[in-house]
């Protein structure tokens, strides 16, 4: 009898839904992520750039500080 395996796989969302939840267009993310506004994307395979869900909702419950203030935010809640 087989026994199934759950997923701990993190979500990672695209561009796309990173904007639709920001309400920012696609570009404005992209320019947000290059000038350190943002969480770090990741990328999971190939030229493919992705950002984690937990990141992005906690980014945002912090009220959206650079990457470097969430970084150090992010690790004392951990």
């Amino acid at each position: 009898m087989k026994t199934e395996q759950q997923t701990t796989a993190e979500e990672l969302w695209k561009v796309k839904k990173v904007g639709q939840l920001t309400n920012q267009h696609e570009r404005t993310v992209w320019r947000m992520h290059d000038s350190g506004k943002m969480p770090k994307a990741v990328r999971p395979g190939g030229k493919s750039v992705r950002w984690r869900k937990s990141d992005i909702l906690k980014w945002i419950e912090l009220g959206c500080p650079n990457r470097a203030e969430f970084e150090a935010a992010k690790e004392v809640t951990l």
